[in-house]
């Protein structure tokens, strides 16, 4: 190394490789100089060079680097490793309320702290009712906040990161874990704080029901009829076992509705329907339900389970559950930007697990609302 640059002026830590990298001193660059090649930037870095000076990696605020030529080593317009990178700096807050929430609390402050994260602040809520205020609070704070809790929880606070600039990165400790699968999180404690350390930011849609956003799936029909009946305790106890035990007992007083979807072009659509998803995920109860669903396609799809027979609706769930061929046959559905979504009779909407509407209602797709910690995707090279 040219000794005679090193350490004028401390940069900015970055992470490359899954290594915290600070290079504050000389040492800092071993790490560096193992690397052959970085996973998702194969046309840009070979071999760390050894002469890599302290001015040569040192990057500001908006990760430019210093020195262009050498710093091309850090710079992220051609590295996205660098370009997306989370921030090391959050707040925790978790939901006791969520099956594993209190639980799991101490344990994820220690692991998040092991993996380099510096907490600003962390939380164990008690009371639902102050989940959102701290939450608000917490984004005035913190450039990410990790919220620990079921898909009820999720929903309940993804309004207020909308135009924020905070992160909202995902503690999956709930029942289902619905909206953590579909963005493609682990749902082990060790892989979820793996990606809120190492992922990547990503911005996503999020669902609105009459104005009001909504992070995964809504559903009417059979799925509200579980949600709003079933024991806190079988749902905390047996988890996605307890939703399948309650459903087959709630089954003898459900009736089948007539559905009414308005598209954006004004057509009207009208059919039978046992159940009815409002999807801007791909899971629901745990299960992948709309498979062509994304997190970020710009629209929103409304998937009806077709006809009058509940024997209809279970050979349906079971289909999807073991990936049978034949399974898209029980399903039709539809998708645009806004939507209008009717029933006779009305029926209550079951948003994220929580029954906080009822027929009829407006579904729009609220395109790149928010941004999340989402899993790092992996180049062939790496």
């Amino acid at each position: 190394m040219r000794g005679d640059r090193l350490l004028k002026a401390p940069p900015r830590g970055v992470t490359l490789n899954h290594l915290p990298v600070d290079l504050r001193s000389p040492q800092d660059l071993a790490p560096l100089e193992k690397l052959s090649l970085l996973p998702g930037c194969p046309d840009v870095f070979g071999p760390v060079p050894q002469s890599v000076s302290m001015d040569d990696c040192q990057m500001t605020a908006d990760r430019h680097t210093v020195n262009p030529p050498a710093g091309k080593l850090f710079d992220a317009t051609h590295c996205p490793i660098m370009a997306d990178a989370l921030p090391k700096r959050a707040m925790l807050i978790v939901n006791a309320g969520s099956r594993q929430g209190e639980a799991l609390f101490e344990q994820a402050r220690e692991k998040l702290a092991a993996a380099g994260l510096e907490l600003i602040d962390a939380h164990v809520v008690h009371d639902p009712k102050v989940m959102e205020p701290v939450v608000k609070a917490a984004i005035s704070r913190a450039p990410m906040v990790i919220v620990g809790g079921g898909d009820g929880t999720l929903s309940t606070v993804v309004d207020h990161f909308v135009g924020k600039d905070t992160i909202f990165a995902v503690l999956p400790v709930g029942t289902a874990n619905s909206f953590a699968r579909s963005l493609g999180l682990p749902l082990d404690i060790e892989g979820a704080i793996d990606v809120i350390a190492y992922g990547r930011r990503k911005r996503i849609d999020l669902g609105m029901i009459n104005g009001d956003y909504f992070a995964n799936v809504a559903a009417l029909g059979m799925s509200p009829l579980i949600a709003d009946t079933v024991p806190a305790g079988l749902k905390r106890y047996l988890g996605i076992f307890g939703y399948i035990i309650w459903a087959i007992r709630v089954a003898f007083q459900f009736r089948p509705f007539r559905l009414r979807v308005t598209l954006e072009d004004g057509t009207i659509e009208r059919v039978w329907a046992t159940e009815a998803r409002i999807a801007n995920g791909s899971h629901q109860g745990g299960v992948l339900l709309i498979e062509e669903a994304s997190l970020d396609s710009g629209e929103m799809i409304i998937q009806a389970v077709t006809g009058t027979s509940l024997l209809r609706l279970a050979w349906s769930w079971f289909a999807t559950l073991f990936r049978l061929r034949r399974r898209a046959q029980t399903v039709t559905e539809w998708r645009g930007r806004q939507m209008i979504l009717d029933s006779k009779p009305h029926q209550k909407i079951s948003i994220d697990g929580e029954i906080s509407a009822k027929t009829p209602v407006s579904v729009e797709c609220a395109k790149g609302a928010i941004e999340v910690a989402a899993p790092r995707e992996i180049s062939p090279q790496g």
